[in-house]
């Protein structure tokens, strides 16, 4: 009312609707609406609901234990009573039930839902270290819900162990328990296996998989689409043969298309965390320092069968199977008679027998197994060697086949 008051005086004094609004603190609609309509306490009355001449006989009813609140709407009806059963519901739950609350105080917890299936069978397959502790309560939960299902994860979980531990051997054991189980959805992929017993063991058991096959596939799918259709057969094939620069044709092909650079092939080769490494000396250096065994492919000579020398030579071992290649590093040195270029091709070997190096040469002083990371410190003296590529292809952050290019001087 102190608002209006003001706002007649200002109004009388000859300010605008803006600078009043201003001045008392509401805004210009409040303002109009309280020129045309005047005192705001005589604009509306207060607010009378259909139902509240009836709120003393609800008040009587519920107090003489009636708390059916349908039968309360029927008896209101009967009386006279014009409005909607939602306005007599929520009229009652707010004034009389639980004193004025949805829920009673001592209602107990709503428990949280359970997962979806499609959730659970995450939870299942997931390893039990690596689930959150929220994930932990409602994995429990679920096993307390039945003993199928505690039977359930043992046998999911013992299933996903062989798979990762490559445990192949427990494979009969973990069919039998299926086949007592009882459980349907089991023992129909239980019947799967039993159809292909020995691929399936195989599975478990080697280290071998169908992984490059498929990255080989994708690969070439990729090579494909790039062409956007309008790349014929022959294109196809070089542009293949090019991106995998380790077969003997593909090393007679660098050969050709690389005849103006030296061509070197490098074996990097792991066990158990280490990493074989190789002392050597430069000729005029008398420093030795640390390399990958490798060296340059002779002309005429296939790219693998360079590998296999070099490694043969310098350390004494053979390669178990064919590499695949890791990195390939295009370095560009600048001399007085212009610019040289390495193209020094990295493969991931397996290999075997015992160190013995055999250089003819004698510039390889030993040949040794070195943790990685005192590898990467070793190589990392040799000041014509950048280790960043060997490092990233080591910890996964790039693609087999990366090729970098790297200006010395």
């Amino acid at each position: 009312m102190a608002r209006y008051q003001q706002m007649i005086q200002l109004h009388e004094q000859g300010m605008t609707q803006g600078a009043i609004a201003q001045q008392i603190g509401v805004s210009p609609n409040t303002v109009r609406r309280w020129l045309i309509g005047g005192c705001p306490e005589t604009a509306r009355g207060p607010y009378v609901s259909q139902l509240d001449p009836y709120l003393p006989y609800l008040f009587q009813r519920w107090a003489q234990g009636c708390h059916n609140i349908a039968q309360i709407f029927r008896e209101l009806e009967a009386r006279g009573y014009r409005g909607t059963y939602a306005s007599v519901h929520d009229n009652i739950v707010r004034r009389l039930q639980f004193g004025g609350r949805k829920t009673p105080t001592d209602a107990p917890p709503k428990a949280p839902p359970l997962p979806t299936p499609r959730q659970a069978a995450f939870l299942f397959l997931r390893r039990p270290e690596k689930l959150r502790v929220e994930e932990q309560e409602v994995l429990a939960r679920l096993r307390q819900l039945h003993s199928e299902v505690d039977l359930a994860y043992d046998l999911v979980l013992q299933f996903a162990q062989m798979l990762r531990n490559r445990t192949g051997d427990h494979l009969d054991a973990w069919l039998a328990q299926v086949e007592e189980s009882k459980l349907p959805e089991l023992q129909s992929f239980a019947t799967g296996i039993e159809k292909d017993k020995k691929a399936v063991r195989a599975g478990l058991t080697w280290w071998i998989n169908n992984g490059v096959v498929e990255g080989h596939v994708t690969k070439l799918k990729l090579i494909k689409r790039q062409g956007y259709g309008k790349a014929g057969f022959p294109l196809l094939r070089k542009r293949v043969l090019y991106a995998d620069p380790f077969s003997s044709q593909i090393g007679q092909e660098l050969h050709m298309s690389y005849h103006h650079c030296k061509l070197i092939a490098s074996g990097v080769a792991r066990l158990h965390g280490d990493l074989l490494l190789v002392q050597q000396s430069y000729p005029g250096d008398p420093r030795p320092y640390w390399g990958l065994p490798g060296g340059q492919v002779e002309p005429g000579e296939e790219l693998l069968a360079g590998l296999q020398r070099e490694l043969l030579e310098e350390t004494g071992l053979t390669l178990v199977r064919t590499p695949t290649i890791a990195f390939v590093l295009q370095v560009l040195r600048e001399t007085e008679k212009g610019i040289q270029e390495w193209l020094a091709c990295h493969f991931a070997c397996e290999v075997a027998g015992q160190i013995s190096p055999q250089d003819p040469d004698g510039l390889v002083l030993s040949a040794h197994w070195v943790e990685e990371q005192a590898a990467l410190e070793h190589l990392g003296t040799d000041p014509g060697y950048d280790c960043e590529p060997l490092r990233r292809w080591l910890c996964g952050e790039a693609a087999p086949g990366t090729v970098y290019t790297i200006k010395v001087k």
